[in-house]
């Protein structure tokens, strides 16, 4: 569930701000909503670091790592500086190699000539300027008076050439753009140096992946230092008296209560006004915590107004999981993965819950695999609903669709006790007749063809989309009225979507069955002789671990891009959820 928040109000002496604030960092409750902030040197400087960090560890992490790797055990600050200045050098050393690069491309066709010769022949009196003209304009180019025109190079459509004379250079000459400052030699010497140093930098910054950990330890204490900073310099002064903002679980309200009396702070608890945005903190069962690191991973969080719908997530996804990869054998390879993770990450909280909810996945994946008879491609035993060629189709589409009413329904009913006004229980019923009626006639038309469309159909729909007509749509709001028949449009289409499952999971089959089909053929060709068994053997092994680990990682993203969609858009969408949240953080020392 959504643990309630208190919006609080803290008094306490402006002399005091920062022993208040490393009060309520020990507290470890208080998620501080910062005013405008003041502006000070010392939250500047740290604000600073934390940009420089993040540069040297994006810049650090985007280099390929060696195998022999170095071992750090100086200062995080000392750490940073030397790893910035080598990334910095090799930076300008690339941008260095970039230009001369290009310089050379200029002065190639010219040959190997000095420009400080030719400066210094001008100085002299005698000129030698470097021009390049197409073809059809050099047979046109008439010379100075007096000059000497040589040419250099001609390609299919340019002549470069030069002119020499003597006085001063005469103007109107096509000169050629070309790098005065060094000649091709040079350039190519500098252009080795650098090209050293930058190798020599690359490989010292490719071997100092290991002082990533210290670097990341070290922006984490930066990180703790400027939300302390922060927070201080957010709190509002009214003369002597300082005001902090912020929010508070009324979980842990009575215990900030005291430490206010304790310390001779005013507080003021209120609960958040619409206009408030509370963070959100999830309280989840135990046996729905393993969800957590999946809504982590995909960085959602449900509104502090919006229902918590991580159980039956947490049910659905696992059937699709089961349903999107559908085999019993690629199952067993997740629980052995899993139960593995469990125990590698037995002090990981984190790594733990992951891994228990992919033991959990694990399990209905062989669950479900065994139900449709399918063990890494081939076919074997099963329940005959699943397995019978001849209904097994229609009967797994059935299946998706009363998935797609049960979760949509359920969508609706959450809203139902979500508001109990009589409105509200008529529009959320409404919606699950439509839904019903086009769940019938999904599952006659698409899954059963040969059977006939019940009767209560059109009866369920029709008076099912009148009562949302009377009860939802706003006739005075020309918004409502444009959208209303696109929303009962989505509510079919959100029911068909739910087919994903069945062709997903049926295409991964029959790509097991394919792959398991070569290999087969490749024994057949080489059981003729020794010589063929001895290649035939080997390659089918490698065939059949590349082809079935390859299924496996399109089953994972099938998972992410199918599973993932069906809760956080087509459910979501039917319970009103948005996932507009803020996780809560609250102060606290890390």
């Amino acid at each position: 569930m959504i643990v309630k928040m208190k919006k609080l109000t803290l008094l306490c002496l402006a002399s005091s701000r920062v022993e208040t604030v490393n009060l309520l960092a020990g507290l470890g409750a208080v998620q501080v909503v910062n005013g405008k902030l003041e502006e000070t040197h010392d939250r500047q400087t740290v604000a600073n670091e934390l940009l420089r960090l993040d540069r040297v560890i994006g810049g650090l992490s985007a280099i390929k790592p060696t195998r022999r790797q170095q071992h750090f055990s100086t200062p995080g600050k000392v750490l940073l500086g030397e790893l910035d200045a080598k990334l910095v050098a090799a930076d300008a050393a690339r941008k260095e190699i970039d230009q001369l690069t290009r310089q050379r491309e200029l002065l190639l066709p010219w040959g190997d000539f000095s420009p400080e010769q030719l400066k210094k022949l001008r100085k002299q009196g005698i000129y030698v300027a470097l021009c390049i003209l197409t073809k059809e304009e050099f047979a046109a180019f008439t010379a100075p008076e007096g000059a000497v025109v040589s040419v250099v190079e001609t390609t299919r459509s340019q002549v470069r050439f030069a002119v020499s004379g003597i006085g001063p250079q005469p103007d109107g000459l096509p000169l050629a753009s070309i790098p005065d400052t060094m000649s091709l030699s040079e350039v190519d010497g500098r252009l080795a140096e650098r090209a050293a140093e930058s190798a020599e930098l690359q490989n010292t910054l490719a071997e100092s992946h290991g002082a990533l950990a210290v670097l990341r330890d070290y922006q984490a204490k930066i990180l703790n230092e400027y939300e302390f900073l922060a927070c201080r310099d957010g709190m509002t002064e009214f003369g002597e008296i300082a005001v902090l903002h912020g929010f508070v679980p009324v979980t842990a309200a009575d215990k900030l209560a005291d430490n206010a009396r304790q310390h001779g702070w005013g507080l003021v608890l209120e609960d958040p006004s619409d206009e408030d945005m509370p963070p959100v903190l999830l309280d989840l069962p135990k046996w729905v915590e393993p969800l957590r690191p999946l809504l982590e991973f995909l960085g959602i969080v449900p509104g502090y107004r919006e229902i918590d719908i991580s159980f039956p997530m947490l049910v659905f996804m696992t059937v699709f999981f089961a349903m999107l990869v559908n085999d019993a054998g690629y199952g067993l390879v997740f629980l052995a993965a899993s139960l593995w993770g469990v125990w590698h990450f037995r002090r990981n909280p984190k790594g733990r819950q992951a891994s228990a909810l992919v033991v959990i996945f694990s399990i209905a994946t062989v669950a479900w695999g065994m139900a449709a008879g399918s063990w890494f491609g081939v076919e074997a035993g099963g329940c005959d609903f699943l397995t019978n060629p001849a209904t097994r189709n229609g009967n797994l589409i059935f299946v998706c669709f009363t998935l797609a009413v049960t979760q949509l329904s359920l969508g609706h009913l959450c809203l139902l006790f979500k508001s109990l006004k009589i409105r509200n229980i008529i529009c959320q019923l409404a919606w699950i007749m439509v839904l019903i009626g086009f769940y019938l006639l999904a599952v006659t038309v698409v899954a059963y063809p040969d059977m006939n469309m019940p009767e209560c159909v059109k009866y369920l729909i029709g008076i099912g989309t009148g009562l949302l007509m009377v009860f939802k749509v706003e006739w005075k709001d020309v918004g409502s009225v444009f959208n209303f028949p696109f929303e009962i449009i989505n509510c079919f289409t959100d029911t068909l979507s739910y087919i994903r499952l069945f062709a997903v999971g049926m295409s991964g089959g029959y790509m097991a069955m394919c792959f398991n089909g070569m290999v087969a053929d490749i024994f057949a060709s080489g059981r003729e002789s020794l010589t063929g068994m001895l290649i035939a053997v080997p390659c089918g092994i490698l065939i059949v671990l590349a082809a079935h680990s390859l299924n496996i990682a399109l089953g994972l993203i099938a998972v992410l891009v199918h599973g993932v969609r069906l809760n956080t858009l087509e459910f979501s969408n039917h319970v009103g959820l948005t996932w507009s949240g803020t996780e809560y953080r609250p102060l606290k020392k890390r």
